[in-house]
């Protein structure tokens, strides 16, 4: 029985050691300065006169249209009719810019009766109505007004497709870049559908 003793006493004791030692040695590693690699960014970093607007053009089945190759695709999520494409690209700045396209069957050609379109227009306190004229085609664009960053939403019909395309973001040199980004993309649309 003392032999079981003397044992445990040394298996307790060994135990006690070999977390101290380990102890020592995570004590010693934590304690000091972390080595580490930097690395660059896979991002551009804008310039203090701006975002490079460089055009880089799109096409799938139903258009095409040019944006700043600066930016970059994104996963889309799962649509369901009527929606028939979503393409959407991200640029990191003060914010990151989002573009968003939603392409739309909408039967009636009716831009009534797209619902990102009729939520705009019954909230007048919210999104303020403008147009740009794009090569002789008025074109609706949304502003939110209670934002403090860009947001605004411009409306496409081409028959019975139309599109709805969001641009948001935030730019230190403010928002000349961002306009110029959407106006790229308007002024570059070519329908196929």
């Amino acid at each position: 029985m003392l032999i079981r003793y003397k044992k445990s006493v040394i298996v307790i004791m060994l135990f006690f050691v070999v977390s101290t030692i380990v102890l020592i040695v995570l004590y010693y590693q934590f304690s000091q300065p972390s080595k580490a690699t930097v690395i660059n960014s896979p991002y551009p970093t804008p310039t203090p006169s701006g975002v490079n607007l460089v055009p880089q053009s799109f096409t799938n089945e139903f258009v095409t249209f040019n944006y700043p190759n600066v930016m970059s695709f994104r996963p889309t999520p799962s649509f369901g009719q009527p929606i028939v494409s979503v393409i959407s690209l991200s640029y990191p700045d003060t914010q990151t810019w989002l573009l968003s396209i939603e392409i739309s069957n909408i039967p009636s050609g009716n831009l009534n009766d797209n619902g990102a379109y009729k939520l705009r227009i019954s909230e007048p306190t919210i999104y303020e109505l403008s147009e740009t004229n794009i090569n002789g085609t008025q074109i609706p664009i949304m502003i939110d007004t209670t934002s403090q960053t860009f947001k605004k939403v411009a409306f496409l019909v081409n028959g019975q497709y139309q599109a709805v395309i969001s641009l948001a973001g935030e730019d230190p040199n403010g928002n000349t870049s961002l306009d110029n980004t959407l106006q790229m993309v308007l002024a570059s649309w070519q329908w196929h559908a």
